[in-house]
C-alpha cells in the first residue's frame, strides 16, 4: 500500500484520456466497477475517526444513509407502518369527521392546543400540528366546527410564522419556521369567509346553550359551551394577529386583552369537563418518517393541556405588555423599553412581536425610523437646527441602521445578546469617528470658541486638551451615550445569565464603575458646553456685551440642576461602587474566596471578561495590572471598605428616591421604569442592611475570618442587574 501514494486519487477521480471529448453516457449506461479491494487497501493507512468521501458527501448524508436501528436517529425506521393522509383516504380508513360526536371534536381541539404550544416552544411543525391528519386537508373536514377551528388555527400559525421570520431573532432551538416539506400554512380561505363561518358557529352554539337544545347529539351544555369558548378564542386570536397589519398599538392591545378573556373561558371549561378520548386515525405522531426531505429528529412529549394553556396565556400577556409601549416614545425610549421588557424572559413569539411593532415597515407610530432617531438626538439635547442640517442627514440615516441592529440584538434571549452585542459596539465605535468629524464641521463658527480656558475649569475630563475652549461634541456625545448603555448591558448580562462567579463580582463591578465614571465626566462636560453655547447665542441676539455674556453663560452652566440622566448615572455608579467595596471587604474577611487556580488565574479571567474593551478607544481600556494595584495593594481595613460601601449604597438610595420624584420634561426619556426603580431601591436597602451586619461583626480588626460563622449569598432574582446581598449565620 505504501508503494502506491496515489491510491486516494484513484478512488476520488477516474483518469480519462485527454483526447476524450465525447459527452458522458446516460446514467443507466454508465459502467460501474467494484472498488471494494481498493477501499480495503486505503483503510489500512487511515486512522481511527478518519473518513474517506467525495466533496459532495457530508456527515449528514452518512447519518441519513446509515440505519442504526434507533427511532430517535433513524427517521425512516418503521416507515412502512405509517400511512399518509392520502393513503388513509385511498384505503378508506380515514374516519368520517361528520360522524364525530361533540366530545370527540372537543378532544381534537384540545390536542391541537397542546400541539400548538409545543410548536411555540421550538418543536418542528411535523412533530406538532402536522401530526393531525385534519391539518393536511382542512377544507375537506366535514364537521363544520372542527373545520372552522382547524382553518383558524392554521391562519394563526401562518401569521405567527411570518412575524417570527420577519423579526429574524430566532434560532432553530427557539422556533422552527420550516414547513418540513408540506405546503403553506395559509389556507385558501379569506378572512371575511372565515369570520362569517365563525360568526355562524358562534350563533348556533350560543343559541343551543341558551335554549338547552342538543348539538350533534350532545345535550351536555358544558361541552357545548367548551366548544363555543374554543371557537371564540380562535376568532379573537386570529383577529389579534391580523391586527398587526393595521399598525395601531391601541387596536392591538384591545385585541390581545380580548384574546386573554376568551382564553380564560377555555381554562374554566377544562376544569369542569370529563374528557373524551381522541378518535382513532386522527393523529399520527410518527408522520415525519414518511417525509422525503430530511427532518431534524426530535422525539417530543406534548405538554399537558393545563401547561399548554398556561404557556399560551403567558405569551398573550407578554404581547399585551409589548403593546404598552408609549406611542410618543423616541429611539432611546424604545431601547430602554426593550431592555425592561426582556427582564421578564418573554418567549420568541412575543419578542418577535415587539420588534415588529418597533420597526414595522421602516416606520413606528406613524413616524419614519430616521425621525425617531432624530427625536432622540434632540432629547439628548442636540439643537434641532444641527440635527436637521443637510450635512447631518447621512449620519442620521447610518446611525438609524445601527440602531435597528442594536434593537434586534436586544430582542434576542439574554445568552445570545451577550454574544452579539460586541458586534454592535464595534460598529458604534466606528460611528464615533464620523460623529467627531460632523461635530467639527457644524461647530466651526460656535461662539464658545471665544471663551477663556478658565471657563471650563470646573469640568475635569480625561482628555489632556479638556481645558482648551471648544464647542460641545453633539453627535459624538450622543453615540457615546448609546454605546455606554450597550457596554453596561453587556457586562450586566453576565449577572443575568449566571456567567460570573462571586470572586469575579469584584472586577466586574470595578469596571462598570470605571465605564460609568468616564461617561458621567463626558456628559457633564457636554452639558456645560451646551448650556454655555446656548446662553452665548441668546446673548448675541440680544446685543449683550461679550464679557458680560461670557460670565453669565458660565454661571448658568454651573448652576443648572441635574437632569434625569445624570441622576440615573449617579444611582448606577454608587450602586455598583457599593458592590465593589463590599465584595472587596468580604474577600478580606474570607466570605468570598479567590478564584481557584484550577479554573485559571485571576488575570486570565480578567482578560476574558473584558476582551471587548481591549479594542475600544472610548473608554480607554484598563489592564489587569491597574485592577490588581487598586484591589490587592490597598491599605484600607475591612471596616473602612464596608463603611465606604455603606456610604455608596446610601448615596444610591438618595439618588433613586430623587429619581422617583423627578418631574420629566417633554424631551427627557426615563432610563428605567417605575417598577424596575422600586425593585432597584429595594435591593439597595437590602444591601445596606447586609453591610450593617458585617460592620457589626468585623469591628475595627484588620484581620478577621468570618467564614466559620457566616455565609454570604448574592440574589439576582429581585433585580437582575444588581445583587441583593444576604448575610446569614451558619447553623451548628
Amino acid at each position: 500500500m505504501a508503494s502506491d501514494p496515489c491510491v486516494f486519487d484513484k478512488i476520488l477521480r477516474k483518469e480519462t484520456p485527454a483526447t476524450a471529448e465525447t459527452e458522458a453516457p446516460p446514467f443507466d449506461e454508465e459502467e460501474w466497477s467494484d472498488v471494494t479491494t481498493l477501499l480495503e487497501e486505503a483503510s489500512v493507512e487511515m486512522k481511527e475517526g478518519e473518513m474517506l468521501h467525495t466533496k459532495l458527501f457530508t456527515l449528514r448524508d452518512s447519518m441519513s444513509a446509515t440505519e442504526i436501528m434507533d427511532p430517535k436517529m433513524d427517521t425512516g425506521l418503521g416507515a412502512a407502518f405509517v400511512n399518509t393522509y392520502e393513503e388513509h383516504v385511498a384505503a378508506g380508513t380515514m374516519p368520517d369527521t361528520s360522524k364525530f360526536s361533540l366530545p370527540q371534536v372537543l378532544a381534537i381541539m384540545d390536542r391541537l392546543l397542546q400541539c400548538e404550544a409545543a410548536w411555540y416552544d421550538g418543536h418542528p411543525l411535523v412533530y406538532t400540528l402536522y401530526t393531525c391528519y385534519s391539518v393536511h386537508q382542512p377544507k375537506e373536514i366535514a364537521n363544520p366546527w372542527l373545520r372552522d377551528y382547524v382553518i383558524s388555527l392554521l391562519k394563526t400559525a401562518d401569521n405567527v410564522r411570518n412575524i417570527v421570520a420577519s423579526a429574524q431573532i430566532n434560532e432553530e432551538e427557539d422556533f422552527c419556521t420550516g414547513l418540513s416539506g408540506f405546503g403553506e400554512l395559509n389556507v385558501a380561505v379569506t378572512w371575511d369567509e372565515l369570520n362569517a363561518a365563525l360568526s355562524v358557529a358562534d350563533k348556533q352554539l350560543s343559541a343551543a346553550v341558551k335554549c338547552m337544545t342538543p348539538v350533534a347529539g350532545c345535550e351536555d351544555a358544558q361541552i357545548i359551551s367548551a366548544v363555543l369558548a374554543r371557537l371564540q378564542f380562535r376568532k379573537a386570536l386570529i383577529t389579534l394577529y391580523n391586527g398587526l397589519k393595521k399598525r395601531n398599538v391601541t387596536i392591538l392591545k384591545k385585541a390581545a386583552e380580548e384574546a386573554q378573556q376568551k382564553l380564560e373561558l377555555v381554562k374554566q371549561s377544562c376544569t369542569e369537563l370529563v374528557k373524551c378520548d381522541v378518535p382513532p386515525y386522527t393523529f399520527e405522531p410518527k408522520i415525519a418518517r414518511r417525509l422525503l426531505m430530511p427532518t431534524s429528529v426530535r422525539q417530543i412529549t406534548l405538554p399537558s393541556l393545563a401547561d399548554a394553556l398556561e404557556a399560551i396565556s403567558l405569551q398573550i400577556a407578554n404581547i399585551v405588555k409589548a403593546c404598552n409601549i408609549p406611542i410618543n416614545v423616541n429611539m432611546q425610549g424604545m431601547m430602554n423599553y426593550t431592555t425592561q421588557f426582556m427582564e421578564t424572559h418573554p418567549c420568541i413569539v412575543s419578542r418577535s412581536w415587539l420588534f415588529c411593532i418597533l420597526t414595522w415597515g421602516e416606520k413606528a407610530f406613524g413616524k419614519k425610523l430616521e425621525q425617531l432617531c432624530a427625536d432622540a438626538m434632540i432629547s439628548m439635547p442636540i439643537p434641532p437646527a444641527k440635527v436637521h442640517d443637510p450635512s447631518a442627514k447621512r449620519f442620521v440615516e447610518d446611525f438609524t441602521k445601527h440602531w435597528v441592529h442594536a434593537l434586534q440584538v436586544l430582542c434576542l434571549n439574554a445568552a445570545r445578546q451577550q454574544r452579539r452585542l460586541p458586534e454592535v459596539v464595534r460598529k458604534l465605535e466606528y460611528m464615533q469617528g464620523e460623529a467627531h468629524q460632523l461635530d467639527t464641521q457644524l461647530t466651526a463658527n460656535s461662539p464658545i470658541h471665544k471663551l477663556a480656558p478658565e471657563a471650563h475649569g470646573d469640568c475635569k475630563c480625561a482628555d489632556s486638551n479638556a481645558h482648551k475652549p471648544r464647542p460641545p461634541q453633539y453627535f459624538l456625545n450622543f453615540v457615546s451615550h448609546v454605546k455606554y448603555l450597550l457596554l453596561v448591558r453587556y457586562l450586566q448580562l453576565g449577572f443575568i445569565n449566571n456567567v460570573y462567579e462571586p470572586p469575579e463580582f469584584q472586577m466586574i463591578a470595578w469596571y462598570i464603575d470605571y465605564v460609568t465614571a468616564v461617561h458621567i465626566t463626558q456628559y457633564a462636560e457636554y452639558k456645560m458646553r451646551y448650556l454655555q453655547e446656548h446662553e452665548l447665542e441668546a446673548a448675541a441676539r440680544k446685543g449683550v456685551p461679550e464679557k458680560k455674556a461670557t460670565k453669565k453663560a458660565t454661571e448658568v452652566a454651573k448652576a443648572a440642576p441635574h437632569t434625569a440622566l445624570q441622576i440615573f448615572l449617579d444611582a448606577q455608579q454608587n450602586t455598583i461602587r457599593g458592590v465593589f467595596r463590599c465584595v472587596t471587604g468580604m474577600k478580606m474577611v474570607k466570605l468570598v474566596r479567590p478564584i481557584p487556580l484550577a479554573f485559571g488565574t485571576e488575570e486570565a479571567h480578567f482578560r476574558r471578561r473584558f476582551q471587548l474593551f481591549e479594542k475600544l478607544v472610548i473608554p480607554q481600556p484598563l489592564d489587569y495590572a491597574h485592577f490588581h494595584s487598586v484591589t490587592e495593594t490597598t491599605q484600607l481595613k475591612p471596616e473602612q471598605l464596608l463603611k465606604g460601601a455603606l456610604e455608596s449604597f446610601t448615596a444610591a438610595k438618595a439618588a433613586l428616591q430623587l429619581l422617583q420624584k423627578h418631574v420629566y420634561q417633554p424631551a427627557e426619556v426615563p432610563q428605567v421604569s417605575a417598577d424596575d426603580l422600586k425593585n432597584w431601591l429595594r435591593v439597595v436597602i437590602v444591601d445596606m442592611l447586609a453591610v450593617g451586619v458585617l460592620l457589626h461583626e468585623v469591628g475595627s480588626a484588620s484581620q478577621v475570618d468570618l467564614s466559620t460563622e457566616w455565609c454570604v449569598n448574592f440574589d439576582f432574582t429581585r433585580c437582575g442587574k444588581y445583587p441583593a446581598i444576604a448575610v446569614t449565620r451558619k447553623a451548628h
